[in-house]
């Protein structure tokens, strides 16, 4: 990762397309001033160039206020590096967003059952043995349980000093992050233009807006 305006741009993007799609009818919120600053501020602050090479620990650029920011999954053990590294004086805000949420949950895999499935049953009986409090508990150390009772028994494993406010992290982050990697491709290649000085920023987020709109249709068709 890079500090050029492509590389802050993907940053900014990654978990956020789904906060201007509504996957249910499809539609995009592209060409929007909300949308318009993030691409003012990946110009403004962002390089030209991809070949930046970081020359300090980037724990020592977070304290000096030299990185705009760090993508990071906080399980365990990045929560309590990330708290112990800033002298436990940590909030956890998340992505830049409007509304002021910006943690998002991460799945790392999705589960579902095919609606045209044949074995509906035995497809659910499969995924209620991921849901048992046997199968979370030995898997916790991979991921965050999403049973509450197992999610307490792992944090019992940590330091005391940080129990609450990992759990208050975990119970008060809401946004699902769902990026798809079309749309962020589409948004990518246009922002190139607009960033090379070829096509002014309200031109750019219409053709976004337009192309996005187009590929969700054809999806939820």
């Amino acid at each position: 990762m890079t500090n050029s305006k492509e590389d802050i741009l993907r940053t900014f993007i990654w978990l956020q397309t789904s906060d201007f799609i509504d996957n249910k009818t499809g539609k995009n919120t592209f060409n929007s001033d909300d949308f318009k600053r993030i691409l003012e501020i990946c110009n403004v602050y962002g390089t030209d160039s991809d070949d930046y090479e970081w020359d300090e620990d980037e724990k020592s650029l977070l304290k000096e206020g030299k990185l705009i920011f760090k993508y990071s999954s906080t399980d365990m053990d990045t929560f309590i590096d990330t708290i112990s590294c800033f002298n436990n004086s940590v909030s956890f805000i998340g992505y830049p967003a409007y509304d002021k949420c910006g943690n998002y949950i991460h799945f790392s895999s999705r589960l579902g059952i095919l609606s045209g499935s044949e074995k509906k049953e035995a497809a659910w009986k499969f995924l209620k043995t991921i849901l048992t409090d046997e199968y979370q508990k030995e898997k916790h150390g991979d991921f965050c349980p999403t049973r509450e009772d197992s999610f307490e028994e792992m944090i019992n494993d940590m330091d005391k000093a940080y129990v609450d406010q990992y759990r208050e992290l975990a119970k008060s982050t809401e946004k699902v992050a769902n990026p798809d990697e079309k749309v962020i491709e589409i948004i990518e290649e246009e922002a190139t233009k607009y960033f090379a000085g070829d096509r002014d920023i309200d031109a750019t987020l219409k053709v976004i807006d337009d192309r996005v709109g187009t590929y969700m249709s054809e999806k939820t068709d």
